[in-house]
């Protein structure tokens, strides 16, 4: 018996040992000599989108750029409880003041919001930071935590002052005051699209959409926020109700205005004919 006690132990372990191999989680390491993603932070993937709708945005993703530093910066270390405003936005903004680099990190003025990096330095106690878009009342929640002597690292996405602002973003640490520094590493930016009615031309739905006009009968002009003349034009009939009307659609750039298309849509033997449509520009 006694033997068959020790039989039935050693297959018991020998089962756990390969139930825990074939089915134990694995922390994954990344070994390419870069600091791991901290836990719940995104990827910078170009094509991910933000927000849903009318107000999806689209992932740029630029190389990591310094745009903070206040161990470099004109104002120094953050003190406890105070708000340090930063400019984020600025094709070649000059970002040295704020510890940054001098050159800018080519974030459009467009931009929505940032994938940024922030670190803070050897802090001498425990505290939490929070950050948030200029001008909009502080959030409840924070970005990340901080605790004394560490160096330590959070990702995310970080929304821009949504109006025409002096500055893009505020930070705010409690608790203790820490140096930190703030890489982006890409920005959203607001799809370039409108859907528009035929029969008047009028905009149904659009993004960075600032006019659309009627120019005769299946001629349109949609006129958008930026320049679109080196982008690409992707027109689709329909886009209003489920139906789908049966013809064509042709979408070329304005001649003499850089942010407008040229639409021309046909019935099936080439006649122009108010067809509703959808047209996205992608740059």
């Amino acid at each position: 018996m006694t033997q068959l006690y020790k039989l039935l132990a050693v297959v018991a372990l020998v089962a756990l040992a390969s139930g825990a191999g074939a089915g134990a989680a694995v922390e994954p390491q990344e070994g390419d000599g870069q600091p791991p993603t901290p836990k719940g932070a995104s990827k910078s993937v170009t094509g991910r989108s933000l927000g849903a709708g009318n107000d999806a945005s689209e992932f740029v993703a630029i190389t990591p750029c310094r745009i903070v530093d206040t161990r470099a910066s004109f104002e120094g270390i953050i003190d406890a409880g105070t708000t340090r405003s930063i400019g984020v936005r600025g094709a070649t903004q000059d970002f040295s003041d704020q510890g940054g680099v001098s050159t800018g990190c080519g974030v459009p003025e467009s931009a929505v919001a940032v994938e940024a990096t922030i670190t803070t330095f050897t802090p001498s106690g425990r505290g939490y930071l929070r950050a948030w878009p200029f001008a909009v009342s502080e959030p409840t929640a924070s970005f990340m935590y901080f605790n004394p002597g560490l160096n330590l690292t959070n990702t995310g996405a970080l929304s821009l002052c949504p109006f025409f602002c002096g500055y893009d973003l505020q930070l705010k640490p409690y608790n203790f005051p820490i140096h930190l520094a703030v890489f982006v590493n890409g920005y959203y930016e607001r799809s370039i699209a409108a859907v528009v009615d035929g029969s008047d031309g009028s905009v149904v739905r659009s993004s960075r959409t600032v006019s659309s006009a009627q120019l005769g009968v299946g001629a349109y002009e949609v006129v958008f926020d930026t320049d679109v003349t080196g982008c690409a034009y992707v027109g689709s009939l329909g886009g209003i109700t489920i139906d789908t009307p049966v013809g064509h659609i042709s979408v070329t750039r304005r001649s003499f205005n850089p942010n407008g298309i040229y639409v021309l849509t046909t019935d099936p033997d080439g006649f122009a004919t108010e067809l509703n449509f959808h047209v996205e520009v992608v740059c």
